[in-house]
């Protein structure tokens, strides 16, 4: 399969968008903070076949307008890799307050959710694609003071 165009989130995906970049494939970069975009953009020698755009997955809106953009700039999406996640709190999952488990439930799974459902119609109505989800080595070997990955009490 040809790479094209390809979205990534965090800076967890620059290796991912270097080496499909490298390959050929327009490369999206988003991050919900725009420093991190200007620095993952810094790190390519060239910025063609490149948007970089600041996206917080956890609002509508701006899943929209990153899809949107995408768009606009290449015509099409053939890849998404989602791999925002976030952990805002450390220690047993038995004191993880309800606005951390919100936001980690938000972010890492409706979020993800979210994205996949407004790209998948423009994957359907072409040749095909990829929706690939990245996660954390937490949920096959839990580590005992991050949370929600083990029961620590």
């Amino acid at each position: 399969m040809k790479l094209r165009n390809v979205i990534l989130f965090s800076r967890i995906g620059l290796a991912i968008a270097q080496r499909l970049h490298s390959d050929g494939a327009n490369v999206v970069i988003s991050s919900r903070k725009a420093a991190n975009v200007d620095e993952a953009l810094a790190t390519f020698s060239s910025h063609d076949k490149i948007l970089g755009m600041p996206c917080h997955v956890g609002k509508s809106e701006d899943r929209e307008k990153l899809v949107q953009e995408t768009l606009n700039k290449f015509g099409k999406i053939d890849i998404l890799v989602s791999n925002a996640g976030t952990n805002p709190t450390f220690g047993p999952m038995m004191d993880c307050p309800e606005d951390a488990w919100d936001k980690i439930f938000d972010v890492n799974v409706k979020a993800a959710f979210f994205l996949a459902k407004e790209v998948a119609p423009h994957i359907a109505a072409q040749d095909g694609g990829s929706i690939v989800f990245i996660s954390s080595i937490g949920g096959l070997h839990p580590i005992p003071v991050r949370i929600p990955n083990s029961l620590v009490i």
